[in-house]
């Protein structure tokens, strides 16, 4: 397989249709790098803007797409060494499969693993991402080489055309929500069904012991908040040496947070516009708490309780999704809470550094 092959097949199955693979190698990298490697000036992928004049920058930004989609299709140019050594001494191995989780859905996952099998990798569902972080990793140090390929087994695209047929047959029978009626949205057993569409409800998705780079926002602001509040160092080791009411206070909000994401992956599983549902909930999420958050509060502390009371509460009208019966709860409402946060729409301390 070469390394392109990989990549490819990774966009193919994870990108916005409107990516093109060169934004999609950028968002890879971004995504994937550990925290002090990624943006503008740090992330090689972007360019060496230092020595670009200023009027010359919106040439320069056009150039670097350029080459980034002649390194994806690599028709002409492979990634350079210098780029896969980079990446490969800056790989955060938890961020990419962190990627899979969040990008890729449950059952073209199940797509996925029948396709490597039928490719000769021998693996398990659930050891699928490991596998094909590996594999990026050893793509990485033979690029790092000049070796354009991963290993030496033929990798058959007819496969992934095959299974692509599979999907749009699935993607023929879903349903957009904003065509369906509250009567058409509900959980029957252990099904979601949204209109003619049933899809099985997953499992909930265990926290990472480790803050993600995705999730790095409103931790951050939490850890910042939480440890002011009770007076200590604002470190996430400080706050579990401490333990106690602060300490649950930062898991359950994680669990919230994660349950939150679980359920964006469930709509956009289920549907033609899950994704656009899901942000309907979050834009009558924040119109609902607004107005709480903003009010004078004697402390940061009692700010976000304050407004996570209220997320729990305020009717939410725009989409027929919190009206479905067992789909949605509480938490689901606290977790949407922490990704407004996480977006930079709500914060709870002016310091999150």
């Amino acid at each position: 397989m070469l390394m392109s092959e990989l990549i490819q097949f990774m966009h193919f199955s994870a990108a916005n249709t409107h990516d093109g693979g060169g934004e999609f190698l950028l968002l890879l990298s971004e995504e994937t790098l550990n925290e002090n490697a990624r943006g503008s000036g740090r992330n090689k992928l972007y360019g060496d803007l230092s020595k670009c004049a200023e009027d010359k920058k919106d040439e320069f930004f056009r150039r670097q797409a350029e080459t980034r989609q002649r390194w994806y299709t690599s028709s002409s140019k492979q990634i350079p060494r210098y780029i896969a050594r980079f990446w490969r001494s800056n790989f955060y191995r938890d961020g990419f499969l962190d990627f899979i989780e969040r990008r890729i859905t449950f059952d073209t996952q199940n797509d996925w693993y029948e396709i490597f099998q039928a490719n000769g990798y021998e693996t398990s569902k659930d050891q699928l991402p490991i596998l094909i972080a590996d594999l990026f990793v050893t793509g990485l140090e033979h690029l790092a080489a000049g070796n354009p390929n991963i290993d030496d087994k033929p990798w058959d695209p007819d496969l992934i055309n095959a299974t692509a047929k599979d999907l749009v047959t699935v993607v023929q029978h879903k349903q957009r929500f904003a065509d369906l009626k509250p009567a058409d949205i509900y959980v029957e057993g252990d099904m979601l069904v949204v209109g003619t569409y049933r899809v099985q409800m997953p499992q909930d998705r265990p926290v990472p012991a480790r803050v993600t780079n995705f999730e790095r926002k409103y931790t951050n602001q939490l850890i910042q908040l939480l440890c002011n509040e009770c007076g200590i160092e604002a470190t996430l080791d400080s706050l579990k040496a401490r333990g106690g009411d602060y300490l649950e206070d930062f898991t359950i909000a994680r669990q919230d947070y994660y349950l939150a994401d679980g359920l964006r992956e469930l709509l956009k599983d289920s549907s033609l516009d899950g994704e656009d549902e899901f942000q309907k909930i979050k834009d009558d999420t924040y119109s609902g708490v607004r107005p709480t958050y903003r009010k004078r509060h004697r402390s940061p502390y009692e700010r976000m309780q304050a407004t996570l009371e209220q997320a729990g509460t305020i009717p939410l009208t725009r989409s027929h999704v919190p009206k479905a019966t067992g789909l949605f709860h509480v938490e689901h409402r606290h977790g949407i809470t922490h990704m407004l946060v996480n977006d930079d729409r709500l914060k709870w301390v002016d310091d999150d550094s």
